[in-house]
């Protein structure tokens, strides 16, 4: 089962739904980023706005939640990329509330940032004809990053 789960997030199959908690108000209550992620040699990941042959690109949609001095996100990743939400969510001038080292000057909790994984979807291992929801209960996270009732 761990290899079937594993060759789904490999093809990409897996549908990822993070919350995130970030700094400000985004203009647009929704939109598409794209950039250009180089990993260097030394493991540091590097947004870039423009495609080169050493880059990959970065795309995930995101929706506002919640609008406020923080606002609450629901990011949707298309690409995988080493600290892709963080990066583009700080070049969006919107940082993850914790995240100091993507230009977050608000604490979260101690050790975290204002990022999780709050909803995965992939096929059932071993019954390939049934899709299985994982989402993780409102009880689970900060105040702060739940959804108030309408």
């Amino acid at each position: 089962a761990a290899s079937r789960l594993s060759q789904q997030i490999r093809a990409r199959t897996v549908t990822k739904v993070y919350r995130a908690l970030v700094s400000g108000r985004p203009a647009a209550s929704e939109g598409l980023l794209v950039h250009y992620v180089e990993v260097r040699p030394d493991g540091r990941a590097v947004l870039h706005d423009g495609p080169a042959p050493d880059r990959k690109e970065a795309r995930l949609r995101y929706r506002v939640l919640r609008a406020g001095a923080t606002s609450l996100l629901e990011v949707r990743l298309e690409t995988g990329r080493k600290h892709q939400i963080r990066m583009q969510l700080s070049r969006l001038g919107h940082p993850i509330v914790g995240d100091a080292r993507y230009g977050s000057a608000a604490p979260f909790l101690p050790e975290a940032i204002g990022l999780v994984a709050w909803r995965l979807v992939v096929t059932h291992p071993t019954e390939a004809d049934r899709r299985v929801e994982l989402t993780m209960p409102d009880a689970l996270l900060p105040a702060t990053m739940r959804v108030p009732d309408a």
